[in-house]
């Protein structure tokens, strides 16, 4: 066998090398190659070498052979880590980069730890024509001889050290290897927010309140306090202990709740005071913990309160400070973006600081994942942006394992970014398209470009906490969401005997679709709302509505949705809100269209423009950013004048519980009814208290008042007073209660 192995070896070198030094590796389904492995190879460099042989078989059909460790003088080798046919072994500065070259009768292939899988994935996409767009089976393209150019030699390193695109892609761990990205479960032994990990407010706070926050209400299990020596002594060891079991950690993340919470004791406000806010007690007790633990890697967050840098203290040598950009809008990248204004003048000061910045970008509309998000192209000057700052690492977050708008094109085009950000994005972008939708990929090129001038030309505001309904105006109005829809209808038609493509662009469609539904409920019984009047003149679902919308719930469930934001409404829980609304169909109101007058003005940046909106027919749902009149810790005083006296004996009024945005029941809510806009009659009175156990759930909740008799009124007056004051687990220094009414009925 042997024997005929060299003979092999011997026709492909003289078909290979007599007149070319171009490497001639297979040919109708054979080579005359051999695969090398250093005599103790890693973990990485085993697995380099079967995902090099088996998509090699897969391409070029010729099986190759793993050569044994008493022939490895052959002459025709492929060598993958570090071998002896290394002459020269490359040397690595940054972690995870490769090299690929060719020498006569050589394919040499190396990296600096996993960087030798990622070099053989190169090697795979590059030289075998291979692609990986989801977290489905790779496209491979089988070809009868694959030769490579003589001299070549590729160096790679990441822009990066550490890169995350959170999508769903981020199961595959083939994909996770493909594209070079990291997932955090893999590096991470703490991440995130990460006080309630260490010393958990369940097992502390009652016995312990001295561990926690101190506040003008007292104390708080929200946040720590963190100048108690005790809570430094048992993070400690609850830390040691956590590295134990998991010494593999890369990074251990300490960093405080998501909440808006900061101690306010005496020593940590002197420590604050110093350092120019609460950053100063955080960067000092993170600094301490790290001094503990020299050999292992920190990070903290640069989060609300804590963004800002520190005026004099620097973070340790081993912290890394994870700086979010969670307030800028994506129109417009970071250094045009005037929202990102704060985040870009944040960077410059924490790298006066320290080189170690990590860097926490936003990717998706958190609000609604499926709805339509286009900041592609804000992606390659944010991260060349990021790059050039020194920045060290990124955690892109998009919808994590939930499905959102373009997951698999963003995915794609953020780990090519994230590796380098001078790749050329309209080559990447041009091949996913045509790889990934096949005939349609054209039309969804247009679709793309056509979204993206009419962000630019309508100055829309790209959100990550928006709503289509916000851009009802903008880039997402009804004309330009037919002409989207008809592009789209293009690419179904040219890939409709193509099931796979198909289904691709079904799932991209999801996202035209799910803003289409949305902005319906706004439209309310108006054009390109949900229900519309039947010849008889009584209202029905609008003709053809409950047809889309069953299709895309079924298509929602064929892709596998779950998630339609990040608060955790599910699919069912959608489902359920739609039905309430067919099924309530159009409630007769007495006082619909009604003038209405507000004593104190609402706030006025969200969709619900004017305070006609109490009475247009259209309940408010769970976004308090849409068909909802909203208050900040004012009053809602609004009279009501329905043109003529009718009968009254029922008033009832809807509010929004929202405590993640700071929406509470009101305080007191009161109606009054006048014939004559002067004398008014009371009608009603009740009273909420706030709610003593923390959670975040939203509700509509809908007050009734029944009189004890009918009475004539034209006029209904309605006052409702916030919450005094914020729950204990919500407090906030800038932050007051909110208040949101949608609808007013008269009946």
């Amino acid at each position: 066998m042997y024997l005929k192995f060299l003979a092999l070896i011997m026709v492909m070198m003289t078909a290979g090398y007599a007149y070319s030094q171009n490497l001639l590796l297979a040919e109708g389904k054979k080579t005359g190659f051999g695969l090398v492995l250093p005599e103790r190879p890693t973990a990485y460099e085993e697995k380099a070498a079967k995902v090099f042989a088996d998509y090699f078989q897969k391409v070029t059909g010729a099986s190759i052979p793993m050569v044994p460790k008493k022939q490895h003088h052959q002459a025709m080798v492929i060598s993958i880590g570090h071998t002896k046919y290394l002459d020269n072994p490359s040397t690595f500065s940054t972690p995870e980069s490769f090299r690929i070259r060719t020498k006569p009768g050589r394919l040499l292939i190396e990296g600096e730890g996993r960087g030798v899988v990622f070099a053989v994935y190169h090697f795979i996409e590059q030289y075998l024509g291979c692609r990986k767009y989801d977290q489905g089976p790779a496209l491979v393209m089988p070809k009868d001889k694959l030769e490579l150019t003589a001299g070549l030699d590729i160096r790679e390193s990441p822009a990066f050290i550490y890169r995350e695109a959170y999508f769903p892609i981020m199961a595959d761990e083939e994909y996770r290897d493909w594209h070079r990205l990291h997932r955090l479960d893999d590096h991470w032994g703490l991440w995130g927010h990460s006080f309630e990990q260490l010393l958990p407010a369940a097992d502390y706070f009652r016995d312990h309140p001295e561990y926690f926050a101190l506040t003008g209400k007292g104390r708080n299990p929200a946040q720590l306090c963190l100048s108690n020596e005790a809570v430094f002594r048992i993070i400690k060891k609850v830390l040691a202990e956590r590295i134990a079991a998991w010494p593999d950690a890369r990074y251990w993340s300490i960093s405080p709740n998501d909440s808006p919470i900061y101690c306010e004791c005496e020593q940590c406000s002197k420590t604050d005071a110093k350092e120019g806010g609460p950053q100063g007690s955080l960067v000092n007790f993170v600094n301490r913990l790290a001094a503990a633990f020299p050999g292992h890697q920190f990070s903290t967050l640069a989060y609300t309160y804590s963004a800002h840098p520190t005026r004099q203290l620097k973070p340790a040598r081993n912290v890394s400070i994870m700086l979010s950009s969670i307030d800028a809008l994506r129109t417009y990248p970071f250094y045009q973006e005037p929202t990102a204004r704060p985040f870009c003048k944040d960077l410059e000061g924490w790298k006066e600081k320290t080189p170690n910045i990590f860097v926490w970008d936003y990717c998706t509309q958190f609000t609604n994942y499926l709805s339509p998000f286009p900041n592609l192209y804000c992606l390659q000057p944010n991260y060349k942006y990021l790059q050039e700052k020194g920045v060290k690492g990124v955690f892109a977050q998009g919808s994590g394992a939930d499905h959102s708008d373009l997951a698999e094109l963003k995915a794609y085009l953020i780990a090519r970014l994230l590796w380098q950000p001078s790749v050329l994005v309209d080559s990447i972008v041009h091949d996913f398209l045509e790889g990934y939708y096949g005939k349609a990929g054209l039309f969804i090129q247009q679709y793309l470009e056509q979204m993206d001038n009419a962000l630019i030309e309508t100055k829309a505001a790209l959100d990550i906490y928006g709503n289509p309904v916000n851009e009802v105006g903008r880039f997402l109005s009804p004309a330009r969401m037919e002409d989207y829809s008809h592009i789209l209808d293009k690419a179904e038609a040219a890939v409709e005997q193509e099931p796979q493509h198909l289904e691709r662009v079904l799932r991209l469609r999801l996202s035209l679709d799910y803003a289409s539904f949305q902005q319906a409920r706004f439209y309310g019984r108006e054009k390109h709302g949900i229900f519309q009047k039947a010849t008889g003149g009584e209202w029905q679902v609008r003709e053809g509505f409950r047809d889309r919308y069953d299709k895309f719930i079924k298509r929602c469930g064929a892709e596998g949705v779950s998630m339609m934001n990040e608060d955790g409404k599910d699919l069912q829980a959608y489902q359920r809100e739609w039905s309430s609304i067919f099924n309530g169909g159009v409630r007769p109101n007495l006082a619909y269209r009604a003038g209405v007058q507000l004593e104190r003005p609402h706030i006025p940046d969200y969709a619900a423009a004017s305070a006609g909106i109490l009475v247009d027919g259209n309940n408010g749902f769970d976004d308090f950013s849409y068909n909802w009149l909203c208050f900040n810790n004012e009053p809602l005083q609004a009279t009501l004048d329905m043109g003529e006296v009718k009968t009254v004996d029922r008033i009832a009024l809807g509010f929004l519980e929202d405590p993640r945005h700071w929406f509470f029941l009101p305080s007191t809510i009161s109606v009054w009814v006048s014939v004559n806009g002067k004398d008014f009659e009371p009608a009603g009175e009740m009273k909420h208290g706030l709610p003593e156990q923390e959670g975040y759930a939203i509700r509509r909740k809908e007050v009734q008042f029944s009189l004890k008799e009918s009475v004539p009124a034209r006029y209904v007056k309605v006052i409702a007073l916030p919450q005094p004051e914020l729950p204990i687990w919500r407090q906030h220094k800038k932050r007051k209660a909110m208040l949101a009414c949608d609808e007013v009925w008269v009946n």
